[in-house]
């Protein structure tokens, strides 16, 4: 079955599922348990419900005596990635209550910390991210620090948050996180002008990457907003400025761009991105919040005509936004979203959801858009689907019993059959004889070990052609 890890699960597979081990000083092991190989051989396919069943199956049976550990820390991760965080919690607390292996204690640590983060238990959070013995030459430290950052937020310790992020490096992958981060923190703790130098470095970045790019936008959008709450409208459209029109942030920040001006008392140049905002198709909140923008930057150029027609236009996209609000929750009390749900691709996106045709017929669309591709959304589904597939495993199961049981019935009624002869051979103590027999090989085996003599291992057929041999020479040489 198909499913997609959570990044926690990348990191197991990449570091303890593999059989190898983090510590720089140590050499990547081999596999030593058949049974370990087979279940990584269905992991690395993405066949995770077969990897799982024979993971279970394995462990429940102690076959695993090399990879014990290593075992039970890939069960805990998948299942975490088959929601099912309370039985991750209890797997990854009974490796850390007997394990004296420090990745291992650490990267359970680090997962029930992630467990509890995803639950909104911070403090549990913490408490388990804090139980993490850091070093070097872990892995994981780097996304350790931005969890435990996060949570140090989340509780409102902004200024834990910093010190940590600061002093924590991490690789040049991971580098650019820490400090969009870091300065996220700042920003947070009131260190305004050290939170915008760190964002701005971020900010400028030059690459192809999309992911950097999208990285950068972000920067730029918390750098501007942020100044335009600390009442630095100017500084704040440098960085406003700065977001791609055609990136994934481009809509607030045209939206804050426009009330950068607006603070400065421009409204014609406030009117630019709003209007720009208002022809959009889209119902972010962004372009609900410049419908109702543009009017006022008109009502204060004193046009007083146009800020009525678009006040009015306003009103007309509300009303209308309603309805189509009252749609979308229509066509989830139908049947009529199931059935595009049940079609929908297994790695589907937003892109996706806006180029399909299937989906212009759908009443209030534009909102059921949005939700089908959210995280959450998107999640839930992988559960449906993940118990339809079970739904369709234990069917095909159930198919199966029979012919299994008549199986057993055969070899039962073999067995019995066979049982009376079995019973037979005990009473004549052939067993017994058996055994005389192999020790008495047994004893000639150690005496040839001590005397070598290779014609004692031969048959007697083979004795008798050694003789007729021996007549032979002597009649040749008669």
């Amino acid at each position: 079955m198909q499913r997609r890890l959570l990044p926690c699960l990348l990191s197991v597979m990449l570091s303890c599922a593999s059989g190898q081990v983090t510590a720089a000083n140590q050499s990547p092991k081999t596999i030593q348990d058949l049974s370990y190989g087979d279940v990584l051989f269905h992991f690395y396919k993405e066949d995770y419900f077969t990897a799982i069943t024979r993971l279970m199956s394995v462990l429940d049976r102690n076959m695993l005596k090399h990879h014990a550990k290593d075992g039970e820390l890939l069960l805990g991760g998948l299942e975490l990635s088959y929601g099912l965080p309370n039985e991750a919690e209890k797997q990854f607390q009974r490796t850390i209550d007997d394990s004296i292996d420090t990745n291992v204690s650490n990267r359970s640590w680090y997962f029930l910390g992630k467990s509890a983060y995803q639950h909104g238990d911070y403090e549990q959070a913490r408490n388990a991210l804090n139980h993490y013995q850091v070093h070097n030459s872990d892995a994981l430290i780097t996304q350790r620090t931005l969890l435990l950052a996060n949570t140090e937020m989340s509780i409102g310790n902004n200024q834990a948050a910093v010190e940590l992020l600061k002093a924590t490096r991490a690789g040049i992958d991971d580098d650019d996180y820490l400090a969009i981060n870091r300065g996220i923190a700042l920003l947070r703790n009131g260190e305004l002008e050290a939170g915008r130098k760190v964002l701005d470095e971020l900010g400028l970045i030059e690459t192809n990457d999309p992911e950097l790019r999208s990285l950068r936008d972000r920067a730029n959008l918390s750098l501007g907003y942020e100044l335009l709450r600390a009442k630095q409208p100017e500084i704040a459209l440098v960085y406003l400025n700065r977001v791609r029109l055609n990136g994934p942030y481009a809509e607030p920040a045209l939206l804050g761009a426009g009330w950068a001006d607006a603070t400065l008392g421009d409204f014609n140049n406030a009117l630019t991105p709003w209007l720009e905002l208002i022809e959009r198709d889209t119902d972010s909140p962004a372009i609900q919040e410049a419908h109702l923008a543009v009017p006022f930057a008109f009502e204060k150029l004193a046009d007083d005509a146009r800020a009525i027609h678009y006040y009015e236009s306003a009103i007309r996209y509300y009303d209308k936004a309603q309805i189509n609000l009252k749609n979308a929750v229509q066509s989830v009390e139908t049947e009529m979203l199931s059935k595009i749900i049940t079609q929908l691709p297994s790695d589907f996106s937003g892109g996706w959801l806006h180029n399909n045709t299937k989906l212009e017929g759908l009443p209030g669309a534009a909102y059921l858009i949005e939700i089908l591709a959210s995280n959450e959304f998107q999640e839930h589904l992988k559960n449906y689907r993940d118990l339809a597939f079970l739904d369709q495993q234990l069917v095909r199961w159930g198919r199966n019993i029979k012919p299994l049981h008549d199986v057993v019935d055969t070899l039962r009624l073999a067995n019995e059959q066979r049982s009376p002869k079995v019973r037979k051979l005990l009473e004549t103590n052939a067993a017994k004889t058996l055994e005389m027999r192999l020790a008495n090989y047994r004893q000639k085996i150690e005496l040839l070990d001590k005397q070598p003599d290779p014609f004692a291992l031969a048959t007697t057929k083979e004795l008798e052609q050694l003789h007729r041999l021996e007549s032979v020479k002597k009649r040749i040489a008669t």
